[in-house]
């Protein structure tokens, strides 16, 4: 799909109105995108499909965290190009995600949307007509291995004393039923199956 990252304090804006995205393999992301500890936002407005592989999310937005962790993995194996030294923060920028399409990930281990952050808090937005639908697990306490999420509709996570955020004026659900998992406050409107 769509991948963006920096390492720096940069911000992160990822609008995407084309006719749909589909990823296909375990650990597949439609959007991506993750801040060392600038602000991040995605606009969703075509369809994100990552249904065919475990552990694949449909929009993943992240300040703070997942760059400290990933060790230089993103810039894969063999490339020869050093990982950048990032420490894990929980000063950040605001991270906010607003979909009006589909997004779905109903593999194994499938989260739709997955947005985390620190103290600039989280928000996620679920439009009126869009729909977001999570994965699938065999038992209630296991998280994938790549993600290392459960299967949900929504996760949201926050570090350093920010907010979550969930405003649902269209629908939510998963094929584990875990509609929403984190704790975020919820703003529903319509749905939550």
């Amino acid at each position: 799909g769509i991948r963006v990252h920096t390492y720096a304090d940069q911000p992160i804006a990822v609008t995407y109105t084309g006719p749909g995205i589909t990823t296909s393999g375990g650990g597949g992301k439609g959007i991506q995108a993750a801040s060392a500890s600038g602000s991040v936002t995605v606009d969703v407005s075509g369809s994100i499909n990552t249904t065919n592989g475990s552990n694949a999310v449909g929009i993943l937005a992240d300040s703070g965290n997942l760059l400290a962790t990933a060790s230089g993995v993103d810039h894969g194996p063999g490339l020869g190009i050093p990982a950048p030294t990032v420490s894990a923060t929980t000063t950040t920028g605001a991270v906010e995600v607003n979909t009006n399409a589909s997004v779905t990930a109903a593999g194994n281990f499938g989260t739709g949307i997955r947005a985390t952050g620190g103290s600039g808090g989280v928000k996620v937005n679920i439009g009126s007509g869009a729909s977001v639908m999570g994965g699938w697990q065999a038992d209630l306490a296991s998280v994938g291995e790549l993600s290392g999420l459960p299967a949900s509709g929504v996760f949201l996570g926050v570090t350093g004393g920010g907010t979550a955020t969930l405003t649902i004026d269209g629908s939510i659900g998963a094929l584990s039923d875990r509609a929403i998992a984190g704790d975020p406050v919820i703003i529903n409107n319509r749905t939550v199956t």
